[in-house]
């Protein structure tokens, strides 16, 4: 958690699902509650430093990448491989699962584009988590819960599928080191989340040592660098209202 942001109270459906797992078994996903004040992190890979850094000042971590096999996704995953995914966090039995399409996206939703690679769905799933703080590790750690949304999808297309369908925008957009997709579906990228009808993401995470003007030029009022300093977090304001196409690599 880094202190110029503030503090989240855990939310009463992530405190309520975390003291009695055994209901996850029958109870929807409650994807609306995963999404409100979250992190999306486009072209994620693995990298968990967002959970490391800004756990605390967000509780719900939605992460896509298509170029993430499932088989690798349960190894990362797995708590007791060395060097697990989240240091000092093990999921919560029964708050792990894999989720049908169907629980992403109405059954006959397509993305209102046309994808890079048209057999991407055959090889997407999605796996929901919520972890906790082990008990070794105290409260200057991190929070005691957060939930962890994986989807190994096109990341336009989850994007659409979870906020723009579901009327919600995350808090927290992140872009670091996301690839090399067209210039054209990078554009339409950004210009999807800008134009939200239900607005725009409050902070970008990105990383690159200067405000990021030919990036995402509407977040122009630098907030803080974590405190490796791999990136930095600039609220939106304070910037150029144009959209510049000229952006590095968007995800895949």
């Amino acid at each position: 958690m880094i202190p110029e942001l503030p503090k989240l109270p855990c939310p009463d459906w992530l405190s309520e699902i975390a003291a009695k797992p055994e209901r996850a078994k029958t109870a929807a996903l409650p994807l609306p509650s995963i999404l409100a004040d979250s992190l999306y992190y486009p072209g994620s890979g693995f990298d968990g430093d967002p959970v490391r850094y800004l756990a605390g000042n967000v509780l719900s971590f939605v992460y896509a990448d298509r170029n993430r096999s499932k088989e690798k996704f349960i190894s990362h995953i797995d708590p007791d491989r060395k060097g697990r995914a989240f240091l000092g966090y093990r999921p919560i039995p029964h708050l792990q699962r894999f989720l049908n399409r169907d629980e992403i996206a109405p059954p006959n939703w397509s993305p209102p584009y046309p994808v890079l690679d048209h057999d991407w769905e055959k090889q997407a799933y999605a796996h929901w988590s919520v972890w906790k703080r082990t008990p070794e590790h105290g409260e200057s750690h991190g929070p005691l819960h957060f939930s962890f949304l994986f989807l190994g999808w096109e990341a336009r297309a989850a994007f659409e599928a979870l906020y723009i369908l579901n009327k919600k925008k995350p808090k927290i957009i992140t872009i670091i080191s996301p690839g090399n997709a067209p210039l054209g579906v990078r554009s339409e990228f950004k210009r999807r989340v800008m134009e939200n009808p239900v607005g725009t993401p409050d902070y970008l995470l990105c990383n690159g040592g200067r405000q990021p003007r030919t990036r995402w030029p509407q977040y122009g009022t630098f907030i803080a660098a974590v405190p490796d300093g791999s990136a930095k977090l600039w609220a939106l304001g304070g910037g150029s209202p144009e959209i510049d196409d000229e952006i590095p690599g968007l995800p895949e």
